[in-house]
């Protein structure tokens, strides 16, 4: 948006206040300023030249989570979450900031998977001789922070050809979406997707030209980065000739469906597995144990409830998100530590009280937040995607 479109759209605000009790940081700072109404104000200010680019004005328009719950609140159906985007690519070019440049510099770089491999394979060795263990718990801000992410590195995952062949003669076709996170801090859930498709008769195709889906970048104010790992993901799509892009993440999936549109059709694979037949003898082992379900910001429908349903004797039990989010929202957790932690803090209490040994949750930043979070309390909950306990509930039986 430019400052006029600003402009405009800041006045179909009405200030009713109906988006604040929906509004994870105004309920947790109690802050006018850090609400979406309040920063309605502050962007409109911004955009007509009343407000400086400076470091207060700043903080509460990046403390914004871009969560998007206001927008389903309000009745004037202002476009809250491109206001957002739009108002962070104008502070962007208003302000000369080392930290500005330094995070999007560091977007950049952790947004590449050969760079964050590369990278990874130096925090694993860090790992083994304890000095990612030690970075994590100091007070050095980001370091501090990538190093708590990092000390939850897997061991490497294979690498995949493009196209990998199917059991089936069904002749579908699916290009999956790793994303760039997912194929260094969860090549499981990479393994469990293929299997899966492999299952409902898919054939998979990983090309290794794909991008990250642009969703760090334009919630950080790099529209026109966004936008340009867009088009290439986008032409990669329609070049690839399958039937449809599966997704694995909620927030890739999201930014996909809303600003890459492509012929080809964009699934996450939660909705595959709950559209498409399954073969015959494949069913779900019973599951007699409470999991909690996490539910990000990012995906609000009931297709992950829906699916782990499925499963017999499961006791599902949604967490009640008290502030509505776990903290993590992108890059908040490396860049807006006190309400990430503040967040978090909330949400570890209701797991503790729940007492599950299982959570689930289907988007790659709240696994990443969540995962910290008991690691550091000393909470035995595991973490998975709803894919890999699918999978590992799967069984084939003889007919």
């Amino acid at each position: 948006m430019t400052p006029e479109q600003l402009i405009l759209e800041a006045d179909r605000c009405v200030k009713c206040g109906l988006c604040l009790p929906h509004c994870p940081t105004y309920r947790l700072l109690r802050n006018e300023a850090d609400s979406p109404r309040g920063r309605i104000a502050l962007i409109q200010a911004l955009a007509d030249g009343s407000l400086p680019a400076d470091p207060t004005l700043s903080r509460h328009l990046e403390g914004c989570l871009h969560c998007r719950r206001c927008e389903s609140a309000c009745p004037s159906g202002v476009a809250y979450g491109a206001m957002i985007d739009g108002a962070r690519q104008l502070l962007n070019s208003r302000r000369s900031s080392w930290h500005s440049a330094f995070k999007q510099q560091l977007i950049k770089r952790l947004s590449q998977p050969r760079r964050l491999k590369k990278w990874l394979g130096f925090a694993r060795l860090a790992k083994r001789f304890g000095l990612l263990q030690w970075l994590a718990r100091q007070r050095f801000g980001v370091s501090s922070r990538l190093a708590a992410i990092a000390n939850q590195i897997p061991a490497p995952g294979p690498e995949h050809p493009a196209l990998l062949p199917t059991h089936t003669a069904s002749g579908r076709s699916a290009l999956l979406f790793t994303g760039c996170v997912s194929q260094s801090l969860e090549p499981q859930l990479i393994e469990t997707a293929i299997e899966l498709l492999r299952q409902l008769g898919y054939a998979v195709e990983i090309p290794e030209a794909q991008h990250c889906c642009g969703a760090l970048h334009r919630h950080s104010g790099g529209l026109q980065q966004a936008q340009q790992l867009c088009e290439h993901n986008s032409a990669l799509f329609v070049a690839s000739q399958v039937g449809v892009i599966a997704t694995l993440a909620s927030a890739c999936h999201n930014e996909l469906l809303e600003h890459c549109r492509t012929t080809p059709p964009i699934r996450s694979l939660i909705e595959l597995l709950l559209e498409q037949p399954w073969p015959a003898g494949l069913t779900l082992r019973p599951l007699p144990q409470p999991v909690l379900l996490h539910q990000p910001c990012s995906s609000r429908g009931d297709h992950a409830a829906r699916l782990l349903q499925r499963i017999p004797k499961i006791q599902l039990l949604p967490l009640p998100q008290r502030l509505g989010c776990c903290g993590a929202a992108g890059s908040h957790l490396l860049f807006q530590p006190g309400i990430s932690d503040g967040l978090g803090a909330a949400l570890l209490e209701e797991i503790r009280a729940l007492k599950a040994p299982l959570l689930v949750t289907q988007n790659s930043g709240c696994a990443l937040q969540i995962r910290n979070l008991l690691q550091q309390a000393g909470v035995a909950t595991k973490v998975l995607h709803p894919l890999e306990l699918i999978l590992r509930q799967l069984q084939q039986t003889k007919r």
